[in-house]
Order: structure tokens, then sequence, then C-alpha cells
């Protein structure tokens, strides 16, 4: 099972075309670890390999806060009885026809 952070993705806009492709911060935290362990990309220009361009694009410290952040979210989710669930932006605008978007009724219970 991924973690939330598999979820999270930064939209990168192409220098070259002018799209945008999406990146999640995995793939980020990943990168940095391969160039932190000396791995075959470790020295490299962004073009020769695409690791320390990926690692460049949210720092070390970033992503530790976000990692803390869902986890503690992650945690007061369970203490009230639910469970954070991840969304992806193609589900939040195309929902399923037989699903339609309307709020959850309330529940009577008191808290």
């Amino acid at each position: 099972m991924h973690s939330l952070t598999h979820h999270v993705q930064l939209e990168v806009p192409c220098p070259t075309c002018g799209e945008s492709y999406a990146v999640s911060v995995d793939v980020v935290k990943e990168s940095q670890r391969l160039l932190d362990e000396g791995g075959p990309c470790s020295g490299m220009a962004s073009h020769e390999c695409p690791a320390p361009y990926l690692a460049s694009l949210a720092s070390p410290e970033a992503i530790t806060h976000l990692e803390e952040a869902l986890v503690a979210f992650e945690r007061d989710a369970r203490q009230h009885g639910t469970r954070a669930v991840s969304v992806t932006r193609f589900e939040q605008e195309n929902p399923p026809r037989d699903s339609p978007q309307r709020p959850l009724p309330a529940t009577s219970r008191a808290r």
C-alpha cells in the first residue's frame, strides 16, 4: 500500500514545450535518497540523468514536514473513527456517473 505522499504530486512545467507533467513526492524523495547514497547518477547533470533534476523539485525538509503532517492527520482521523484516503485530481474532476457528488449525510452521533 502506498503512503499518501505517493498521491501528492508536483505539477512541473516543461521549459521546452510549455506543457506540464506530474511528479509524485515519492519520486522526488527516492531521487534524493539515490543521490545521497552516491548512486550512479551522483555528480551527473540533469540532462544526463533525471535523478538530480527530480531531487531538486522539493527540499528534503519540505518533504519531511509534509510526511509529518500527513502522519498527524492520519492519526487524528483514526482517533475520530475515520481513515484518511486520497482522491486524485481526475477523480475529483470526473466523478463516477452513478455516484453524484453531494455531501454525506450527517450522523446523529454526538461528539
